[in-house]
């Protein structure tokens, strides 16, 4: 049974593409789109769980209260290589790259998101290998010395990143020591190598990856019929676990004697000048995020207009 909420999709005036929302029998929430220009088809599933979920490892390990920071971001990378119906571990990538596309993912800190493109005709088929990373993944042990070495080459990539580099300051030095911040979230071989790693990865999808947690979005040139016979067929046997929605509400991650007038001069990789002010705002949740208040704030404070608070600093 399909649950369709149709009517609760705004959208613009000028916007002329058809949508859909439905609810599938095993909970999981479909966007459909139909862009009759479309010169590829999509799809991206979000699940909600990230890096804020990383585990810890006991004391049969590397020892107890050892986060085991990076592995969502692993098991995002491991999703890709191979699964019970196609085993072949880089069958998903030649077959969205020969076929025009393109795919991704990427991990944050209560999500994780994984997407591609492809030619409108080949997007059943896609969609099919697509689907089997949430349904029956393999995780293999052959390709998880090369998925370790990518997680640690774009941690390394990153250390150059500016950006990067203060976001590490503010979880490093800002946040309480031991908070849910303080983490390291890339990771890299010195926190994910292990004996144990492939147990922790599996378990660790098997804790956090449920259909209840699940949100997809299909676009294509295909009728709203055709897109949700697509997303019924090939993703409505991913299982239901009925895993609650972690609440993060209760976490304090900050407070007055580590995090708040302090300042931090750091040395840039690139010949740059740059000043970056941060305060902890209380969110009230509900209208606050969705009218995006905080924006306002920050559109005052950022404004780079005459008489703005930027143009006085600057002078």
């Amino acid at each position: 049974m399909i649950k369709s909420l149709s009517n609760t999709i705004k959208k613009s005036k000028l916007d002329d593409r058809a949508y859909r929302y439905v609810k599938l029998q095993n909970s999981l929430r479909c966007i459909l789109v139909q862009d009759k220009d479309a010169e590829k088809s999509s799809a991206c599933m979000f699940v909600g769980t990230g890096s804020l979920s990383d585990p810890v490892r006991g004391p049969e390990s590397k020892g107890p209260g050892i986060t085991i920071d990076g592995l969502a971001h692993f098991c995002e990378h491991m999703l890709f290589l191979g699964t019970k119906k196609y085993p072949v571990e880089n069958h998903y990538t030649q077959f969205i790259t020969s076929n025009g596309g393109g795919k991704n993912a990427a991990t944050g800190e209560d999500y994780t998101y994984y997407y591609f493109d492809i030619k409108n005709n080949k997007f059943p088929e896609a969609l099919d290998i697509f689907s089997q990373f949430f349904k029956e993944p393999l995780f293999t042990p052959s390709g998880t010395d090369r998925e370790l070495n990518a997680v640690d080459n774009e941690y390394k990539k990153n250390i150059s990143n500016e950006s990067r580099g203060t976001t590490q300051i503010i979880k490093s030095h800002v946040c309480i020591p031991g908070s849910l911040l303080n983490r390291f979230s890339t990771g890299n071989l010195e926190t994910l190598k292990s004996d144990t790693i492939l147990t922790d990865l599996k378990s660790f999808y098997d804790q956090h990856y449920s259909s209840n947690l699940m949100s997809l979005v299909l676009v294509g040139k295909q009728s709203l019929d055709e897109l949700q016979e697509l997303a019924v067929e090939n993703f409505h046997q991913i299982v239901n676990k009925e895993l609650p929605v972690k609440d993060w509400s209760g976490e304090t991650v900050f407070d007055k004697d580590h995090s708040f007038g302090r300042i931090f001069k750091v040395i840039p990789q690139k010949h740059m000048k740059s000043l970056i002010m941060s305060w902890q705002m209380h969110s009230s949740g509900g209208t606050f995020s969705r009218k995006k208040s905080s924006r306002y704030l920050s559109h005052l404070v950022g404004h780079e207009g005459p008489n703005s608070l930027l143009s006085e600093l600057i002078s």
